[in-house]
């Protein structure tokens, strides 16, 4: 299994329908994922502010999805699908992570 961050750079005005049209994808690798909304860290302590992933001048959700390996995430998400440029303002940004230990 492998874990894939995905960051999204949605427009405010556009946050409803983003989330409205969000759907998990249909494939054989897929496992499963958690959809997070980064939390504005003007109240949070610095220490808790360090790994800056908050897009600018819009809502930053970072999608966590776990595939069966990279090459079935590819096939139903090629590396070079153009972001919505309707709902969102930036390109998105894509980690993938080998699980190392699971449920420790």
């Amino acid at each position: 299994m492998v874990i894939i961050l995905i960051r999204r750079c949605v427009r405010p005005e556009k946050e409803k329908e983003f989330l409205a049209n969000f759907k998990h994808p249909v494939h054989s690798g897929y496992i499963g994922e958690t959809l997070t909304k980064v939390r504005d860290p003007k109240n949070l302590p610095e220490p808790m502010r360090s790994f800056n992933v908050q897009g600018e001048n819009c809502v930053t959700y970072i999608n966590v999805a776990r595939w069966k390996n990279v090459e079935c995430f590819m096939e139903c998400f090629p590396p070079h699908t153009p972001h919505d440029i309707e709902l969102e303002t930036e390109a998105r940004v894509r980690v993938v992570l080998n699980v190392v230990l699971d449920d420790v």
